[in-house]
């Protein structure tokens, strides 16, 4: 048996008349009556009650009849989801991202994904600090990789979505916290709370190399793992140290107890990228690389091709 049998059945079962299921089908009549013998003959019994004057179906035409409409609207069902997942409204992305983003940009773009692609389950996944968009794009659960610095890579694609100025957080009563702003020298000989090079030695030295360029020569640190705000901030607050943060992050913090300056001396960006390879995009990801390019934050980098449940993994840090 096969679904043009059913269709073929099913008109007949409605019309009670051979020709005009053979109408309604577009087929010629005697085709049909083929079809419907087909079916009587592999289920063994009568379906129609055939007389010269009119076509009526038998016991086990009720029956079926009953069970093939609850099969034909399944299959419609099943074809529409597809069609939905064909269209990108449908589905499941990964996307990967690094610690230490802006704190309210993936609850953001989340929120936005659901709001505009209800259907697509977004699964954001932990990528380790400093990995490369082209290393997180080779694991099989990230279909877009949110990474830190620009991306330049052989069959990748990217938009920057964010970019955001360092500054540096101090304790209120610091009496830096009184300046506007602050310069790489006027932190001489401070003691800093900063990640660790061995997890992003890229970034690491892309912002101490500007620093010593500005003027820090020379500080002791203190160690916090990436994205550990909450840790260096709670130094900051002690006065114990001071920390090079995103305005975004104090201001996350809550704490009247601890105040951004800007850094004017040198000024450095943190400029967030959103990247993914242009041979494998589905429809869906294709959807929410759409998004990404209209996001409000969204400048275009540079770009060479080309809505949400979501779930959250439990150890992903959204936290930057």
């Amino acid at each position: 048996m096969e679904l043009r049998h059913l269709r073929a059945f099913l008109a007949v079962a409605e019309e009670l008349h051979f020709g005009k299921a053979a109408r309604r089908l577009h087929i010629a009549q005697p085709a049909v009556s083929q079809l419907i013998r087909a079916l009587e003959a592999e289920f063994g019994v009568a379906l129609f009650e055939r007389t010269s004057r009119r076509v009526a179906l038998t016991p086990a035409g009720h029956v079926l009849a009953s069970e093939s409409r609850d099969l034909m609207a399944q299959y419609e069902r099943i074809g529409e989801q597809m069609a939905r997942i064909r269209a990108g409204a449908s589905g499941q992305v990964g996307v990967g991202t690094v610690p230490a983003l802006p704190p309210d940009l993936l609850p953001n773009l989340l929120t936005e994904w659901r709001r505009r692609l209800p259907e697509v389950q977004v699964v954001a996944r932990s990528l380790p600090s400093g990995m490369a968009a082209v290393a997180a794009l080779d694991r099989t659960d990230v279909d877009i990789a949110l990474v830190r610095g620009e991306v330049d890579e052989p069959g990748v694609s990217a938009v920057e979505i964010a970019r955001e100025r360092i500054g540096v957080a101090l304790a209120t009563s610091d009496p830096l916290a009184a300046r506007t702003s602050l310069t790489a020298a006027d932190l001489d000989g401070r003691t800093i709370a900063t990640f660790q090079r061995s997890a992003d030695a890229v970034e690491f030295d892309r912002l101490f190399g500007a620093l010593r360029d500005g003027g820090l020569r020379s500080h002791t640190a203190h160690e916090a793992a990436p994205g550990g705000v909450d840790a260096s901030l709670r130094l900051v607050r002690s006065t114990l140290a001071v920390s090079f943060k995103l305005e975004s992050e104090v201001r996350a913090l809550r704490d009247p107890e601890v105040v951004w300056r800007p850094l004017d001396d040198p000024t450095i960006e943190v400029v967030i990228t959103a990247a993914w390879r242009t041979d494998r995009l589905d429809p869906a990801s294709r959807r929410l690389v759409s998004l990404l390019r209209n996001h409000p934050q969204t400048e275009p980098q540079r770009s060479r091709s080309d809505e949400a449940t979501w779930t959250l993994d439990p150890d992903h840090a959204s936290e930057a």
